[in-house]
């Protein structure tokens, strides 16, 4: 009888203790793509919501350092191998009248991958032209809520690497040529024979401008720690038809519940919602005012299709709609 009560007292002292570790210890962080995976698409399921894509575009200052025709593509070879691209992918390099752009492309059956880096040059002294490098990093993933998260990590980590080595492997002075070689390089860079190629650039050197301050005095205020403003991510699904309001508040609530986010405020106007908020299981964020925030909800409504647009931008949408 003692030994059952013994046993007894050892089996209630382990509960309690269990008990008491479960109510002190922290909550593990649920990962975003598991909320994809799982509560995410239960939303869009329960919503009606139909062919779910995700954007993720990234604008990145890489300081002063001359590259070349073979640097480029080493570089874009660097990036894109640690991005997963273990195969053949198009390339081409050629001249704007601002400098250079090195382009790489690759399709998949459900993606499309495109590293631009881009080049402006500018006059440092009367003999010597010094150049800026910026890159853009496009992923377009269709039909995968969970790929997202998991390629939107990877390129954040893959360019914090990236904009750390190219920083630590500049030496004094290789950033500048001097004009008598630039010209004599020229020669060696290809043209691209479509012409499309060439406006997407421009459009994309136009959204870098936008995002990425140009003036960045020398490469003592380069850093290492990238800031996750720079990279943007959109899931956006469609409902066919039009839907109300209430309709898209209730989605939008929904969406939020699923990341654990609390609403920060609610930007609708006379057509549509625009809910902003913020969850800890995000980790970048933008500030307005005092306020973090890491997930936007939003909707459009295209009346020739007849379909209305759900975006999910993290930490925000960072285009038209």
């Amino acid at each position: 009888m003692k030994k059952i009560i013994y046993l007894l007292g050892i089996g209630i002292t382990v509960l309690l203790v269990q008990f008491a570790y479960g109510k002190l210890a922290p909550e593990k962080l649920v990962s975003a793509n598991v909320i994809a995976e799982n509560s995410l698409e239960k939303v869009f399921k329960n919503s009606n919501i139909h062919k779910a894509d995700c954007e993720i575009e990234g604008y990145y200052y890489l300081g002063e350092k001359y590259y070349g025709e073979s640097g480029s593509l080493e570089l874009i070879d660097k990036i894109a191998e640690r991005l997963g691209v273990n195969s053949e992918y198009y390339y081409d390099k050629y001249r704007t009248d601002a400098g250079s752009v090195a382009v790489m492309k690759k399709e998949g059956k459900s993606s499309e991958l495109e590293l631009e880096l881009i080049t402006t040059e500018y006059q440092e002294s009367q003999n010597v032209i010094a150049q800026r490098n910026y890159l853009s990093v496009s992923l377009n993933i269709k039909g995968s809520l969970e790929s997202g998260y998991y390629y939107k990590n990877l390129i954040e980590k893959t360019m914090k690497e990236i904009c750390r080595e190219e920083n630590n492997s500049k030496v004094s002075g290789e950033n500048l040529v001097d004009n008598s070689k630039k010209n004599n390089n020229n020669s060696n860079v290809e043209n691209v024979s479509d012409n499309n190629d060439k406006n997407g650039s421009e459009t994309r050197r136009e959204n870098i401008e936008s995002n990425i301050d140009e003036n960045i005095n020398k490469d003592e205020e380069m850093t290492a720690n990238i800031s996750s403003r720079n990279l943007y991510m959109v899931i956006k699904g469609k409902i066919y038809g039009k839907i109300d309001k209430e309709q898209e508040n209730k989605i939008a609530k929904g969406i939020l519940r699923s990341f654990r986010a609390k609403e920060i405020f609610n930007g609708q106007n006379d057509e549509h919602m625009n809910v902003y908020g913020y969850t800890k299981i995000l980790q970048d964020y933008v500030a307005i005012g005092s306020e973090k925030i890491n997930i936007n909800v939003a909707f459009s409504y295209n009346e020739q299709e007849n379909i209305t647009y759900v975006y999910i931008g993290s930490p925000i949408v960072n285009y038209d709609y």
